[in-house]
């Protein structure tokens, strides 16, 4: 329905999902990391490019 109603909107969820799955394992490690300092963590993640 969305996706039929705000198709730019749509496209960018899934642009945005894409590129948190893509990077799972990094993010997770960041978020442990900046729990265990207690402070914001710069982290590295890969962009894709689209197939």
């Amino acid at each position: 329905m969305m996706r039929d109603a705000r198709p730019d909107q749509w496209s960018s969820f899934m642009w945005e999902d894409r590129l948190v799955q893509d990077n799972m394992p990094k993010i997770r490690e960041c978020r442990i990391g900046a729990t265990q300092a207690g402070q914001p963590k710069s982290c590295v993640i890969t962009i894709k490019p689209d197939a």
